[in-house]
Protein backbone atom coordinates (compact mmCIF):
# COMPACT_ATOMS: atom_id res chain seq x y z
CA UNK A 1 0.00 0.00 0.00
CA UNK A 2 1.11 3.52 -0.69
CA UNK A 3 1.62 6.17 1.98
CA UNK A 4 0.58 9.68 1.00
CA UNK A 5 -0.08 13.13 2.38
CA UNK A 6 -3.38 14.86 1.64
CA UNK A 7 -3.31 18.65 1.43
CA UNK A 8 -6.05 20.75 3.00
CA UNK A 9 -6.92 24.46 3.23
CA UNK A 10 -4.99 26.73 5.61
CA UNK A 11 -1.72 24.80 5.19
CA UNK A 12 -3.27 21.60 6.57
CA UNK A 13 -1.92 18.14 5.82
CA UNK A 14 -3.20 14.63 6.57
CA UNK A 15 -1.53 11.20 6.60
CA UNK A 16 -2.99 8.34 4.57
CA UNK A 17 -1.81 4.77 4.03
CA UNK A 18 -3.87 2.88 1.49
CA UNK A 19 -7.53 3.45 2.36
CA UNK A 20 -6.81 4.49 5.96
CA UNK A 21 -6.59 8.03 7.30
CA UNK A 22 -4.44 8.43 10.42
CA UNK A 23 -5.00 10.57 13.51
CA UNK A 24 -3.13 11.58 16.63
CA UNK A 25 -5.02 9.91 19.47
CA UNK A 26 -5.72 12.39 22.27
CA UNK A 27 -6.29 11.03 25.76
CA UNK A 28 -9.62 12.21 27.08
CA UNK A 29 -11.08 13.18 30.42
CA UNK A 30 -14.83 12.55 30.57
CA UNK A 31 -17.22 14.51 32.76
CA UNK A 32 -20.95 14.13 33.15
CA UNK A 33 -23.05 17.24 32.47
CA UNK A 34 -26.65 17.91 33.31
CA UNK A 35 -28.13 20.33 30.82
CA UNK A 36 -31.77 21.22 31.54
CA UNK A 37 -34.17 20.13 28.78
CA UNK A 38 -31.53 17.75 27.36
CA UNK A 39 -30.29 15.54 30.20
CA UNK A 40 -30.73 14.51 33.83
CA UNK A 41 -28.41 13.20 36.52
CA UNK A 42 -29.65 9.69 35.64
CA UNK A 43 -29.04 10.26 31.93
CA UNK A 44 -26.35 12.96 31.66
CA UNK A 45 -24.64 14.42 28.64
CA UNK A 46 -20.95 13.58 28.48
CA UNK A 47 -18.13 16.01 27.76
CA UNK A 48 -14.71 14.81 26.65
CA UNK A 49 -11.76 17.18 27.18
CA UNK A 50 -8.19 16.67 26.04
CA UNK A 51 -6.00 15.17 28.77
CA UNK A 52 -2.86 14.96 26.64
CA UNK A 53 -1.05 17.21 24.18
CA UNK A 54 -2.71 17.60 20.81
CA UNK A 55 -1.23 20.82 19.43
CA UNK A 56 1.27 19.36 16.97
CA UNK A 57 2.23 20.13 13.42
CA UNK A 58 3.46 17.60 10.86
CA UNK A 59 7.19 18.00 10.12
CA UNK A 60 7.62 15.89 6.99
CA UNK A 61 9.67 16.51 3.90
CA UNK A 62 7.23 15.14 1.33
CA UNK A 63 10.08 14.10 -0.96
CA UNK A 64 11.36 11.79 1.81
CA UNK A 65 7.91 10.44 2.70
CA UNK A 66 8.75 6.73 2.56
CA UNK A 67 11.61 7.11 5.04
CA UNK A 68 9.89 9.60 7.35
CA UNK A 69 6.63 7.70 7.93
CA UNK A 70 7.05 4.25 9.40
CA UNK A 71 4.00 1.99 9.19
CA UNK A 72 4.01 -0.94 11.59
CA UNK A 73 1.60 -3.84 11.65
CA UNK A 74 0.80 -5.71 14.85
CA UNK A 75 -1.21 -8.87 15.48
CA UNK A 76 -4.99 -8.48 15.53
CA UNK A 77 -6.42 -8.13 19.04
CA UNK A 78 -9.85 -8.82 20.47
CA UNK A 79 -10.70 -5.12 20.18
CA UNK A 80 -9.01 -3.44 17.20
CA UNK A 81 -10.75 -0.16 18.09
CA UNK A 82 -8.80 0.02 21.36
CA UNK A 83 -5.60 -1.62 20.12
CA UNK A 84 -5.39 -1.04 16.36
CA UNK A 85 -3.33 -3.61 14.43
CA UNK A 86 -1.60 -0.89 12.42
CA UNK A 87 0.06 2.40 13.38
CA UNK A 88 2.03 5.05 11.49
CA UNK A 89 4.87 6.77 13.31
CA UNK A 90 5.49 10.31 12.05
CA UNK A 91 7.65 13.32 12.93
CA UNK A 92 5.65 16.01 14.75
CA UNK A 93 6.57 19.34 16.32
CA UNK A 94 4.65 20.98 19.14
CA UNK A 95 3.08 24.36 18.37
CA UNK A 96 3.10 26.69 21.37
CA UNK A 97 0.14 29.02 21.70
CA UNK A 98 -2.24 26.88 19.64
CA UNK A 99 -4.86 26.14 22.26
CA UNK A 100 -8.47 25.12 22.59
CA UNK A 101 -10.94 27.95 22.03
CA UNK A 102 -13.87 28.70 24.33
CA UNK A 103 -17.43 28.98 23.12
CA UNK A 104 -18.58 32.61 23.30
CA UNK A 105 -21.83 31.65 25.07
CA UNK A 106 -20.35 29.02 27.43
CA UNK A 107 -16.71 29.46 28.47
CA UNK A 108 -16.66 25.88 29.83
CA UNK A 109 -17.37 24.51 26.38
CA UNK A 110 -14.08 24.18 24.43
CA UNK A 111 -13.37 23.25 20.83
CA UNK A 112 -10.35 22.94 18.57
CA UNK A 113 -9.62 26.21 16.81
CA UNK A 114 -8.75 26.64 13.15
CA UNK A 115 -5.31 25.58 12.01
CA UNK A 116 -2.76 28.14 13.17
CA UNK A 117 -0.62 30.34 10.99
CA UNK A 118 2.69 28.68 11.86
CA UNK A 119 4.62 31.81 10.90
CA UNK A 120 2.97 33.56 13.88
CA UNK A 121 3.36 30.76 16.47
CA UNK A 122 6.40 29.28 18.16
CA UNK A 123 7.13 25.84 16.77
CA UNK A 124 9.39 23.59 18.82
CA UNK A 125 12.81 23.00 17.31
CA UNK A 126 12.71 19.42 18.61
CA UNK A 127 10.95 16.83 16.46
CA UNK A 128 9.05 14.05 18.24
CA UNK A 129 8.25 10.72 16.58
CA UNK A 130 4.68 9.91 17.60
CA UNK A 131 2.39 7.03 16.62
CA UNK A 132 -0.80 7.83 14.75
CA UNK A 133 -3.70 5.38 14.63
CA UNK A 134 -6.50 4.85 12.11
CA UNK A 135 -9.12 7.60 12.36
CA UNK A 136 -11.86 5.36 13.77
CA UNK A 137 -9.72 4.06 16.65
CA UNK A 138 -9.99 7.26 18.71
CA UNK A 139 -12.57 9.26 20.64
CA UNK A 140 -10.63 12.54 20.47
CA UNK A 141 -8.14 13.08 17.68
CA UNK A 142 -6.22 15.47 15.50
CA UNK A 143 -6.37 14.40 11.87
CA UNK A 144 -5.49 17.48 9.82
CA UNK A 145 -2.17 18.87 11.02
CA UNK A 146 -0.58 22.25 10.34
CA UNK A 147 2.37 21.77 7.98
CA UNK A 148 5.50 22.79 9.91
CA UNK A 149 8.04 21.31 7.50
CA UNK A 150 10.95 23.63 6.92
CA UNK A 151 11.29 22.68 3.25
CA UNK A 152 9.59 24.44 0.41
CA UNK A 153 8.55 28.07 0.26
CA UNK A 154 8.93 30.58 3.08
CA UNK A 155 5.26 30.36 4.05
CA UNK A 156 5.98 26.89 5.44
CA UNK A 157 8.96 27.95 7.50
CA UNK A 158 8.12 28.07 11.17
CA UNK A 159 9.66 30.17 13.91
CA UNK A 160 11.81 28.05 16.24
CA UNK A 161 11.11 28.15 19.97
Amino acid sequence: MQTALSHWPDNGVGVEHGPLVYSLPVKEEWTALVIPRYSTSDFPCWNAMAASSWNYGLAIDEEQLSSEIQVRRKPMTEDPWIEPPIIATVPLKKIEGWELSADEKDQNQKYTPSLPDVTKHSVAAETERIALVPYGATHLRLTIFPDVSASGDSTKAAKPV
